[in-house]
């Protein structure tokens, strides 16, 4: 009798079947396109910041040495400035967001069957 318990015991303990892994073609290319398109949104948001760093303040404030400051054109000029800078760190985090969302869709195209 205890033969048969310690035969069903060892039955009941067996190797698991390992999973084969399946790849989803069409959420791989679309993770893929998800991500190359956040990474193209970063490197225009790259080049946006460089063009905007590379103005010297006085140009981009509208300041002429020798005339008199005209406190208007300054103050919409530096305004303008701080908003581009703000739109610059938006347009950042949402390329940075997309290409996370295609990272994940990317990993998450890999599913495990049994």
């Amino acid at each position: 009798m205890e033969e048969n318990t310690a035969a069903k015991e060892q039955k009941s303990v067996e190797a698991p079947v390992p999973h084969k892994h399946h790849r989803d073609w069409l959420g791989t290319a679309i993770g893929l396109a998800v991500f190359l398109g956040g990474v193209y949104l970063l490197y225009t948001v790259f080049i946006l910041a460089k063009d905007m760093f590379l103005v010297p303040p006085r140009v981009a404030l509208g300041v002429t040495p020798g005339k008199p400051i005209d406190v208007d054109q300054t103050g919409n000029s530096a305004v303008s400035i701080v908003l581009r800078f703000f739109l610059l760190l938006l347009m950042a985090g949402t390329g940075s967001l997309i290409a996370n969302r295609g990272i994940l869709l990317y990993s998450r195209s890999r599913s495990h069957t049994s």
